[in-house]
């Protein structure tokens, strides 16, 4: 089977667009009278809060949607059935939905298309932020930030590495040790669902993915990330160096990844793959 990629991009692109304003709607239709509290008390205290139910409209809301585009099947935290095509839609319909009801930081909406084990096509939309991170094997890399287009490619950032530490992860203390056994010492700590594509705009070399994350966690930005090189060489690894896999069903956790790490450093990679297989022993 060959795809449209270039059709089924711009379709997805105009799906994406309209589920963030779609997501900006029900952010305010919701939280009108102000948002949750932060303070996990608090929250318990309160009854019947709606919060639990926008990430099922937002799922509602992109299957919908993507069923016009395409039949292909779709898998996502809300929804997922055992997969019998290697082409599938893998989206996040809310990455962060802390974020989102608490306005703690930025919120996303994933979308990617894999096609015979990686992702062909990728999108992150930052709503708040009017933002949207795309990809495809044929276009390239790009974003869009009020209308206006600008390509993403990857170039180094420094001499001194620097690590990108997201608010998913419960303590970013861990991570930091972890990365510094590389002598990486400088850190960029990040609000908000986790963005890889941070690499991109020179905030940090690398990435650490320990948190428990899926596929559709990590899909767009794989697309966003090995498509802005040239060689299109995967960029979110395990820590053996091997790409990120997709389809992944007979576990206890369908779907579930291992822990990760976004980098283009090469020999950071074989450092870490050599520091993984030693612990081992």
């Amino acid at each position: 089977m060959e795809l449209d990629i270039n059709k089924l991009l711009n379709d997805s692109f105009e799906i994406i667009s309209e589920s963030g304003k779609y997501a900006q709607q029900i952010r305010k239709d919701i939280y009108k009278n102000g948002f949750l509290p932060f303070d996990l008390d608090e929250i318990i205290s309160v009854t019947e809060t709606p919060a639990e139910n926008e990430d099922f409209l937002m799922s509602d809301f992109l299957h919908k949607k993507i069923r016009l585009i395409s039949d292909f099947p779709i898998i996502s935290e809300e929804y997922h059935t055992r997969l019998t095509s290697d082409t599938f839609w893998c989206i996040d319909p809310l990455d962060g939905s802390f974020c989102f009801s608490h306005d703690t930081g930025p919120y996303s909406i994933l979308i990617s298309l894999i096609y015979r084990g990686k992702p062909v096509i990728g999108l992150a939309c930052f709503p708040e932020q009017n933002i949207i991170y795309a990809a495809s094997s044929i276009t390239g890399s790009y974003f869009v930030k009020e209308s206006k287009k600008k390509t993403l490619k990857y170039s180094l950032c420094s001499k001194n590495l620097r690590g990108i530490i997201t608010n998913a992860s419960p303590d970013p203390e861990p991570i930091k040790q972890y990365l510094r056994q590389f002598n990486i010492t400088k850190f960029t700590e990040t609000l908000g669902a986790p963005n890889p594509a941070l690499i991109l705009s020179g905030q940090g070399d690398i990435m650490p993915l320990f948190h428990r994350q899926y596929e559709w966690d990590i899909a767009a930005y794989d697309a966003i990330l090995r498509y802005a090189h040239k060689s299109q060489t995967p960029v979110i690894v395990d820590m053996y160096g091997k790409p990120v896999t997709y389809g992944k069903q007979d576990t206890n956790r369908p779907f579930e990844n291992p822990k990760l790490i976004a980098t283009y450093n090469k020999n950071l990679i074989t450092q870490i793959c050599n520091n993984t297989k030693q612990k081992e022993l």
